[in-house]
């Protein structure tokens, strides 16, 4: 069996990919890679251009440097699939979710000897999708808010068309709603892979109304993501230490998610009716204690209290 875990991003990703990566167990072969993550992998190996990804485009790879690692990366592919024989191989690449239907059918062309195949994607209510993908782009180098929905049909219906309905299981993500669930529990059991010993942890730590509000002035500060390795150890230092910090949790203005919701109505009607009725829109009152954000003003409107609060 072949299990394509397609994200999508945001839903647990990290946690399973590590889980994977440093515990699979003897039953389970998970496709070697220079990182948990076989995001740049699937790129590298099914993507039209791989040079103009960002990750390889940063590194400064040419289109002829990756047609030669393409070719390398397949041979040493071909050679794993066929020393793991009877084992269950396990691929995790959250691009696919956002990758044009050709790379998977590449894909499917090119694992097809360890079918039967069994695609599993998790998807998030879109108001807590929009609000944790906010934080993201922040945490990475924007130096806005960003509101960005999830696209469910781009990234569910390509794989109904290539693999089938029957063989696409659609999960939702949902720690906020259910205590005590975890990705990694979740994906084991769905897959009927061993469940790992204890609660895994959380990969991705979330960030609090201050972290987010200071990180951004930074951002803006700076004018750019980091660029060198020099650039984002510092960066790195500069958030584990925040992070550290109190803070208050914050939420998007539900003015602002609520308009987004709205103008992607067909997507979301979409998506519902392939989970046979499912909500996907969810709004939750901010509590009492939350920061409420309705623009980058208001962030760093915030972040200049926080400043003065602390001298």
């Amino acid at each position: 069996m072949f299990i394509l875990h397609a994200g999508l991003h945001k839903t647990g990703t990290t946690a399973i990919q590590s889980h994977l990566y440093h515990h699979a167990p003897a039953n389970v072969h998970y496709l070697p890679w220079r990182e948990p993550n076989h995001s740049d992998l699937a790129v590298l190996m099914f993507h039209d251009r791989p040079e103009e990804y960002w990750v390889f485009s940063r590194e400064g790879r040419s289109a002829h440097d990756m047609q030669r690692w393409r070719g390398e990366t397949m041979g040493r592919l071909e050679a794993a699939l066929a020393a793991a024989v009877g084992k269950t191989q396990v691929l995790s690449a959250e691009w696919l979710a956002v990758a044009p239907i050709e790379a998977v059918l590449r894909l499917k062309e090119f694992f097809a000897a360890q079918a039967p195949f069994r695609v599993v994607l998790y998807l998030r209510p879109a108001e807590a999708y929009m609000a944790s993908m906010a934080q993201q782009y922040i945490r990475t180098g924007t130096g806005d808010i960003r509101l960005v929905w999830p696209a469910y049909r781009q990234a569910v219906e390509k794989f109904d068309i290539v693999f089938g309905r029957d063989a696409v299981d659609l999960r939702i993500y949902r720690p906020e709603g259910v205590p005590g669930w975890d990705a990694v529990t979740d994906f084991c059991q769905a897959t009927g892979l061993p469940r790992p010993a204890g609660r895994p942890s959380r990969e991705n730590v979330g960030m609090g109304a201050r972290h987010l509000a200071l990180l951004l002035e930074r951002r803006i500060a700076i004018g750019h993501a980091p660029r060198t390795p020099e650039e984002t150890r510092a960066d790195h230092r500069f958030l584990t230490e925040l992070l550290k910090t109190p803070s208050p949790p914050f939420a998007l203005h539900p003015d602002l998610v609520g308009a987004e919701v709205a103008r992607h109505g067909e997507d979301l009607r979409w998506i519902e009716d392939r989970l046979g009725g499912i909500p996907m829109s969810r709004p939750q009152p901010p509590g009492a204690d939350h920061v409420l954000f309705a623009s980058t003003e208001d962030v760093l409107a915030y972040a200049r209290r926080c400043r003065s609060e602390t001298g």
